[in-house]
């Protein structure tokens, strides 16, 4: 779903599989294209959040030498937006969130992060969706480096794009070039026509 190279030339691939549930994998690559023995078990990275299905949607390499992986989880029959922080040795990053891992909107039906841009400060922005009033709107959540939703961001970390009756959902986003302005991708469906 999302590949990226990190400042030592490694490339990183990020996906899911359904081996078991559908779990999360990043993989690293030497720049020859053979897997980075040194990360995870392998090469590959591999995250189980709770034995239901989860997603892995975009990754970006922190100048630290770290990852972060955006995506989603399901529980049951709704899916939770997550933020996963790795470890350059490939384990997870247990100074980030909650051992690892922010849930954005625990609690919340269909919500999902599809993609993500870091400020040079660390302050993470990420792109997705989640239901409101029963439509699923587009969404722009601020995180802050140690995986919090930022409060001084939108509505408590959350900026909801649109308040229509369409659906409408996000998948990219960018940062300008003086880091002060956001641009966003997606859809809006009026009825049935995106």
């Amino acid at each position: 779903n999302s590949i990226t190279t990190d400042n030592n030339g490694k490339i990183l691939v990020l996906g899911h599989d359904n081996v078991v549930g559908d779990n999360i994998f990043l993989n690293r690559y030497n720049a020859n294209g053979t897997l980075d023995n040194n990360f995870g078990t392998g090469g590959t990275f591999e995250y189980d959040l709770n034995s239901d299905y989860d997603y892995g949607r975009c990754v970006k390499a922190l100048p630290d030498g770290k990852y972060l992986i955006s995506g989603q989880n399901s529980v049951g029959p709704y899916f939770r937006a997550i933020i996963v922080r790795v470890n350059s040795n490939g384990t997870l990053d247990n100074t980030f969130g909650n051992n690892g891992t922010l849930i954005i909107n625990p609690n919340q039906a269909n919500c999902d992060a599809w993609s993500m841009e870091v400020a040079p400060g660390g302050s993470i922005y990420v792109a997705g969706y989640r239901t409101v009033s029963g439509t699923l709107k587009a969404v722009v959540w601020k995180v802050t480096p140690n995986g919090t939703l930022d409060a001084g961001f939108g509505s408590s970390g959350e900026k909801v794009i649109s308040t229509n009756s369409y659906t409408e959902r996000l998948f990219g986003i960018d940062l300008d070039a003086a880091n002060n302005r956001l641009v966003v991708a997606g859809f809006s469906n009026t009825v049935s026509t995106p």
